[in-house]
């Protein structure tokens, strides 16, 4: 930096640059240069400030060292024997300029501006921060300082955002961002809230048309349409170039990967019927987000509505192989199915047999005895078969096949027992004895 040029550079790694030339008829040397839209504010040697538009080469002074340079305005300071006094310099019309006094101070405070049309400082020791309005001022369009937009977007995942940032000089009203296509037909236009610190942040595109479907592959525009919240006008360059706020985002869709799925496998490879099998827990790639969901087959049929991890084999699977087949689907991904091996061919499950009793333990001749089963699961359908029992050898009554039983005169002194069998399908019979009663008297 000399002392007679100044240059702008963007450090966000832009490759932008602007070079001053400050005119040498200012005279002496410039200090502390301050940037602020198309004004240049530096100190003189002489206790003065030099006000200088490098877009029109118009030039304006002002007695007092520069504090702070905002929207049309500076912050002076003037020196004196005892107490410094804060100037505020207006030059929103800089061809009539004018000075006002902010304060005097024997202590000068610090003091800062938002750029805009207040400042900030704290009276000595007072603890205190006050905040000045300065009416008038910051009346130019808002300018773009800062704009990030990603220039693409894959639009495969129903999750896809294209999200720009952008911050402007000032607070912005509500706007609205359009995305057009290369024939430049409308697709979206999407509502901009209101930015009163000027960032906007919480802008998004999902990368599809107004009727909710995905957009085609192509290069798309948009244009951000917002103006100045105090009604200075509508955003423009950070040059003051009143250019459309504009950009390209190339929209692709594109898979992120083919879902990877460990080969399913059931935790019993010997069903029978009745039992719960369950696909063993599975890895998966994405490992989060990745859903997944399972038919049945007995054979190469699939098993109407089986479709979850566990099923219960039926007594339809008696005698058949048994296999899952897992798919796995993810988010902007390609779906991926993986098939289990065979179990061996289902075996006849085991009946749970209930408690099997006589109604009457005290038998007499004529009475007629019921039997109760009890509860099986699953349920069944039962026989039955009466016997006597004597010198603790039991032996079956002919005929003596129903639930009841009526004692005959022959029975008597010997006891009664009764033998259910249970019946299931899919399942292996299951016979269970009562215990016998007393003896039956006369």
């Amino acid at each position: 930096m000399s002392r007679t040029s100044y240059q702008v550079i963007d450090v966000t790694g832009a490759s932008k640059a602007v070079t001053v030339t400050v005119p040498q008829a200012l005279g002496g040397s410039l200090d502390d240069a301050q940037l602020w839209g198309d004004w240049i504010l530096a100190g003189t040697d002489s206790d003065g400030s030099v006000a200088f538009d490098y877009r029109t080469n118009q030039t304006i002074t002002a007695t007092g060292y520069p504090i702070a340079l905002g929207d049309g305005f500076a912050l002076l300071e003037q020196y004196g024997d005892e107490d410094d006094t804060i100037v505020l310099w207006d030059f929103t019309n800089p061809a009539a300029p004018t000075t006002s006094v902010l304060g005097t101070w024997s202590d000068l405070p610090w003091i800062t501006t938002d750029g805009s049309h207040r400042i900030a400082y704290s009276p000595d020791d007072a603890g205190e921060v006050v905040i000045h309005e300065l009416p008038g001022v910051g009346t130019s369009k808002p300018r773009l300082l800062g704009l990030i937009a990603p220039t693409s977007l894959n639009n495969a995942p129903s999750s896809a955002s294209w999200k720009p940032e952008i911050d402007a000089t000032k607070a912005l009203e509500a706007g609205t961002l359009t995305i057009t296509d290369s024939n430049n037909n409308l697709v979206r236009t999407i509502p901009v809230d209101a930015a009163p610190n000027g960032s906007i942040r919480d802008l998004s595109w999902n990368g599809r048309g107004e009727d909710d479907v995905r957009v085609k592959p192509g290069t798309y525009t948009w244009t951000l349409n917002v103006g100045a919240a105090d009604g200075s006008g509508d955003l423009v360059q950070v040059d003051g170039t009143a250019s459309a706020i504009t950009g390209k985002v190339k929209v692709v869709t594109k898979s992120l990967g083919t879902v990877s799925l460990s080969t399913p496998k059931i935790d019993d490879n010997t069903p029978v019927v009745g039992q719960k099998i369950s696909v063993k827990k599975q890895t998966t790639k994405p490992a989060t987000g990745t859903d997944l969901a399972y038919q049945w087959y007995r054979g190469k049929t699939p098993i109407t509505d089986a479709t979850s991890a566990s099923y219960v084999v039926t007594p339809d699977d008696l005698g058949q192989l048994l296999m899952v087949k897992v798919t796995g689907t993810a988010d902007g991904w390609k779906t991926t199915v993986k098939s289990s091996a065979y179990t061996v061919k289902v075996a006849k499950g085991t009946l749970t047999a209930g408690t099997v009793s006589i109604d009457k333990t005290d038998p007499a001749v004529g009475d007629t005895l019921t039997a109760d089963p009890g509860t099986w699961s699953p349920e069944i359908t039962a026989s039955y078969q009466w016997y006597l029992v004597a010198g603790g050898k039991a032996t079956a009554i002919p005929n003596a096949t129903e639930s009841t039983y009526e004692v005959q005169a022959s029975d008597a002194g010997s006891q009664v027992q009764v033998r259910v069998t249970g019946h299931a399908a899919g399942y292996a019979d299951k016979a269970i004895s009562s215990a016998p009663t007393a003896a039956v008297t006369a």
